[in-house]
């Protein structure tokens, strides 16, 4: 059983084998947004689970992320970008808080960033065009 410390309420659950004693988890709740296109987007991720939606891009998008002190490592981040008609495509350039390259989106394509939290940063292990 889990006891919020600050308001006495609780949950029960079965921790995972090798764990004992007293230890706090993040609830494991998903985060929703849908941000609107801008070139530079900060990302404030404060659950284990965070699903972003931006806006169609028109232009270069860089990302950076502000991570909560209480996210732990193994925290998943989904990004969901789609770029316009532009013939190039659109880049998306994760920077503080990342450690991913640049993706170039297709002209009306939808890509899917997954991440995945280190303790210190966002790895990106895949990268998947849904449309």
């Amino acid at each position: 059983m889990y006891v919020n410390k600050e308001d006495n309420s609780s949950f029960n659950f079965k921790a995972p084998r090798g764990y004992s004693g007293k230890q706090e988890i993040l609830f494991p709740v998903t985060d929703k947004q849908d941000v609107a296109y801008t070139a530079t987007i900060n990302l404030a991720v404060k659950a284990q689970k965070t699903i972003v939606k931006v806006g169609v891009l028109t232009g270069a998008l860089a990302l950076t992320v502000t991570t909560d002190a209480q996210v732990e490592i193994g925290a998943e981040l989904y990004v969901v970008v789609t770029s316009d008609a532009n013939v190039a495509g659109r880049v998306v350039t994760p920077g503080a808080g990342f450690s991913q390259k640049a993706v170039t989106v297709l002209q009306n394509k939808t890509d899917l960033l997954y991440f995945i939290y280190d303790g210190a940063s966002f790895l990106c292990p895949s990268v998947n065009q849904i449309n």
